[in-house]
């Protein structure tokens, strides 16, 4: 395996870890909220850091299923990411999704779901290439 090709693998599965235990995060907030209010856990729910988590999530997909897809041409793991990262970054700039504790975390954690599954996809994806006469690089 090439260094490069070892860089797009490890990006992928660095980015559906992050992007899952992401969703976990944001699945498990609002019970965290409820059973846990004596907790000095303040920092978990803090706006900063969802706002740092989608903006390296963002940053990380867009990277890696950019380079996937100039190696691969497959339209499946782009067509997990963008409804991913609408329902993330909804639920951080959409009011009536970001003040409402069922909607923000539907949205977090369905979109974090589909964007690690995005990165699964695009491993699998550059997995299966094949340099051919038709290949475009």
């Amino acid at each position: 395996m090439s260094p490069r090709s070892a860089m797009r693998t490890l990006l992928d599965r660095f980015g559906a870890l992050w992007s899952l235990l992401c969703a976990v995060h944001c699945a498990l907030l609002p019970l965290v909220l409820v059973i846990a209010p004596g907790f000095a856990l303040g920092v978990w729910w803090d706006d900063r850091v969802e706002r740092i988590t989608v903006l390296l999530v963002t940053v990380v997909v867009l990277v890696s299923l950019g380079s996937g897809f100039a190696r691969h041409r497959g339209w499946s793991a782009i067509a997990l990411m963008v409804p991913g990262l609408l329902l993330m970054w909804s639920a951080l700039v959409v009011p009536p999704v970001h003040h409402s504790v069922a909607a923000h975390a539907a949205a977090m954690a369905v979109g974090g779901v589909l964007v690690g599954m995005a990165h699964l996809a695009n491993l699998r994806l550059n997995r299966g290439h094949v340099h051919g006469p038709n290949c475009a690089h």
